[in-house]
């Protein structure tokens, strides 16, 4: 058996990814059905597998890089060049099928419908080796897998894909010429050995690594260090003082030092850098109020999307870290204070819009119009029905990450059909009375399950 068969083993006999592939194929049996259903000429709904190729190649350098980190893979012969010929072995199969739906173009015929599929090809590749680039650039594997659809999002919301159809079919010989080009590039630069140094023995945050609770503890120890000396400053003295004088004059016997703790331990850090979340205030406001209603799921999907790498409040390694009934409060305390800082943040937010809107200039895109709009302030709704939301799947399934990550497309796809409804035509139905419904029977719900949680299971352990 080959070093090469060997590495590309890796790819389909982890049962994590199954579920990626799935996912992959809902995506891929989409972008074939689109020009199958509209086969009109410069839709861009023929170059859809090619934009779907870079997932693809992010994946698969995810895996290789994983496989360099581990020094027993030195011992293996020839196992410093093989990530080349893997990556392009997958490349070659992938960019060839990506350009298929190209076929169903009813104005390309002969010669254009020939050299539109070299030039699919070479765009696909073009696509591919951005994203090994990528996942040659980062160290967390899984929140670039998080920004993708953000990526396709703007794109499809700025026509990009249309352009890039047309850029195929009017000038294929320049796509093309890119796409050998950047192959050329990846091919000399995969080939110097110095890469393979670089990861030999080096912590590393794969794709589904931020799922293993212990790979991702030993990563934070051995990366703490390097963390510490950034954060030298941090907390500051004041914080440190106002915590811990509280604590210090609890009962050891009661519950009161024990959430003044998990306080510490949740806000301390958020507390001291206050100061750095004004930095992320005003591209909040510019994107929101800019793209308007568009863009609202943003408040609701953002808050889910962290659900999987939430610390638990509630489970715990130790069996003395504290009773039933104080990890109960400490979970309830802290999902609270979350919801009622996120609120207060997104009102911030929309304050500042208010002053914004009459001075801030309007552009054209395309033909789109962008307008600054005011945020709609009542939009603090959305992380005080998302947080309960999001830690009463994570109190459920915390010892279950696969079924956390499956239970959050349903979720995800409620919340973002409560935030569309504010410009459809269901917008007469969001009054403060439906919205507070909403709310409050959020968050029973999560008392319910929090506290038989917190009173039947096992919250010892891994």
């Amino acid at each position: 058996m080959s070093i090469l068969t060997v590495n590309l083993k890796h790819l389909y006999q982890r049962r994590g990814m199954w579920l990626v592939y799935a996912f992959l194929a809902f995506a891929v049996f989409g972008c074939i059905v689109s020009p199958i259903q509209h086969p009109g000429p410069g839709t861009g709904r023929h170059v859809g597998l090619v934009m779907l190729v870079s997932i693809i190649g992010f994946l698969a350098t995810m895996s290789s890089i994983e496989v360099l980190s581990k020094p027993f893979s030195y011992c293996l012969p020839g196992h410093r060049e093989v990530i080349r010929n893997l990556l392009v072995s997958i490349a070659i199969p992938v960019c060839l099928f990506a350009s298929l739906p190209f076929l169903l173009n009813p104005a390309l015929h002969s010669w254009l419908l020939a050299t539109a599929m070299l030039a699919a090809f070479g765009a696909a590749l073009v696509f591919y080796w951005t994203a090994v680039a990528l996942a040659f650039a980062t160290r967390n594997g899984g929140v670039m897998m998080g920004l993708i659809p953000l990526v396709f999002f703007i794109s499809i919301f700025f026509e990009l894909h249309v352009l890039l159809e047309r850029a195929i079919v009017l000038s294929p010989a320049p796509v093309a010429l890119a796409g050998i080009l950047s192959t050329a590039a990846a091919w000399l630069k995969l080939g110097n050995p110095d890469r393979a140094r670089r990861y030999c023995a080096t912590p590393w945050i794969g794709f589904l690594d931020a799922l293993n609770r212990n790979k991702m503890r030993t990563y934070a120890n051995a990366r703490a260090a390097a963390r510490w000396k950034r954060l030298k400053d941090h907390p500051r003295p004041w914080v440190e003082r106002f915590f811990v004088s509280r604590i210090s004059r609890s009962d050891y016997r009661g519950s009161k030092g024990y959430l003044w703790g998990m306080l510490y331990t949740t806000f301390g850090m958020m507390l001291s850098q206050w100061p750095s979340l004004f930095w992320l205030l005003l591209p909040v406001v510019l994107v929101a109020g800019y793209l308007g209603p568009k863009m609202y799921f943003m408040f609701f999907i953002v808050f889910l999307s962290l659900l999987p790498f939430l610390r638990s409040l509630v489970y715990s390694s130790m069996l003395i870290s504290g009773g039933r009934r104080q990890r109960f409060y400490a979970m309830l305390i802290a999902t609270s204070l979350m919801a009622v800082l996120g609120a207060a943040f997104i009102v911030l937010a929309a304050g500042l819009s208010v002053p914004l809107t009459p001075v801030m200039p309007a552009f054209n895109v395309r033909g789109l119009e962008l307008s600054f709009h005011t945020i709609d302030m009542l939009l603090f709704c959305a992380p005080l029905l998302v947080l309960p939301v999001c830690a009463t799947l994570h109190v459920l399934f915390y010892r279950k990450p696969i079924a956390m990550i499956v239970s959050i497309f349903p979720a995800s796809y409620l919340l973002l059909m409560l935030a569309m409804i504010w410009h459809k035509e269901l917008a007469p139905l969001v009054t403060p009375a439906s919205v507070l419904l909403t709310v409050v029977l959020a968050w029973i719900l999560f008392v319910l399950v929090l506290a038989h949680v917190s009173a039947k299971r096992c919250l010892v352990g891994p």
